[in-house]
């Protein structure tokens, strides 16, 4: 049996909603709660609120969902799981089709609250990615939203590759990775 996975009109709408709306919860809670405590000055605890979920949750995550469309747009994964076979095609580059015994490793970045399956609070939460690392020296990156449950179909399917968490992204930034890791 083949799986098919590239980024889907409704993948990209999911998540783009959920940090929208666990944003506008947090933030909305928050204006309440200053609002009943300074009745009078309500309209800058509005405007204060409004600024710090854009700045710190709302803005970070644009950024990071763009970053994702972007590397993954065009982007097919198979997985053959039946003949041990794995197949990517990026629109830029050739196809790499390699045997699940090819590769060398699999780098999961994951913040922590996505990686002990537990509630998000900030949209930047929800993004994960996984770099392929391949024995010819070869990479190439799978992202949450190819993926939706990355790190869980890696788990189940990769077995036998060794899988290395880096837990502490709490900011997966596919660039800022890149640059930390100087690749």
């Amino acid at each position: 049996m083949t799986m098919k996975f590239q980024i889907t009109k409704r993948a990209k709408w999911r998540i783009f909603f959920r940090q929208v709306c666990i944003s506008c919860t947090i933030c909305g809670v928050a204006i309440a709660v200053l609002v009943a405590m300074i009745p009078e000055l309500w309209w800058i605890c509005v405007i204060a609120m409004l600024i710090w979920m854009f700045l710190f949750d709302i803005g970070p995550g644009i950024y990071l969902y763009n970053e994702y469309i972007k590397h993954n747009k065009y982007d097919l994964l198979c997985v053959d799981i039946e003949n041990e076979t794995i197949r990517y095609q990026n629109i830029k580059e050739e196809a790499i089709s390699v045997n699940l015994s090819e590769i060398k490793k699999i780098s999961i970045y994951i913040p922590p609250n996505n990686f002990r399956n537990t509630i998000t609070l900030i949209s930047m939460e929800e993004f994960s990615f996984a770099r392929f690392e391949l024995k010819d020296g070869k990479t190439f990156l799978i992202t949450c939203l190819m993926i939706p449950k990355l790190k869980d179909f890696i788990i189940k399917n990769f077995p036998e590759t060794f899988i290395d968490f880096h837990k502490g992204w709490i900011f997966p930034s596919i660039r800022l990775v890149n640059r930390f890791y100087n690749k």
